[in-house]
């Protein structure tokens, strides 16, 4: 039906770019026909965009730039930063107006609303634990991956990991605070097929 139709148009789009050789076209067709109809895409047809998308991605020298446009194969479910552990963990120091007579004051105890915050030293080795989930029948490779922060400058060390098909993997990634002070992390850009999303 509508699906089909759909698809066939969004094959004969990329074969168009094939023609005129554009290759980032090639690239944005074929990733937004994986990431969008893989669930009705054959076995052998996911095999074959993802073949295609990963020989054109290895032949441009620098990644196709997909941030804010396509969300990511592999799909990312999960960020989870660690504690340091317990020799690395800074001690909280005590409030300076503890002395209250009540057993409960709003100005010296606040609930944490939302995550809770985790405390990190800086210039020491952090891990954030990163999942995956492959909807593809075919494995998917990450080349370079990289956390997405606001506040203090954050180094990661990237790795390289293959999300098998049809499957959730935990990928550790290492990283490093240069300052103290405070840091959001919002996500990870990740690059597979030669495209950065």
């Amino acid at each position: 039906g509508w699906t089909s139709l759909q698809v066939a148009i969004m094959m004969d789009f990329m074969n168009a770019a094939k023609v005129m050789k554009e290759t980032e076209n090639v690239q944005r067709y074929a990733h937004f026909i994986l990431r969008t109809f893989h669930s009705s895409l054959s076995a052998y047809s996911q095999h074959r965009l993802a073949l295609d998308l990963t020989e054109r991605g290895s032949s441009i020298d620098h990644p196709i730039d997909f941030l804010g446009n396509f969300l990511p194969i592999p799909i990312l479910t999960e960020i989870n930063p660690l504690n340091m552990p317990g020799s690395l963990t800074p001690e909280p120091r005590a409030a300076a107006n503890a002395t209250s007579p009540f057993i409960y004051s709003f100005q010296i105890e606040r609930r944490q609303v939302g995550p809770k915050p985790i405390d990190w030293v800086s210039g020491e080795i952090c891990q954030i634990d990163i999942s995956f989930f492959n909807p593809l029948s075919v494995d998917v490779t990450i080349t370079d991956m990289s956390i997405c922060s606001r506040g203090v400058d954050l180094e990661s060390f990237s790795q390289k990991i293959t999300v098998p098909a049809n499957s959730k993997t935990v990928s550790p990634v290492l990283c490093r605070p240069r300052k103290s002070g405070d840091l959001t992390i919002f996500g990870v850009i990740i690059q597979a097929f030669g495209c950065q999303t």
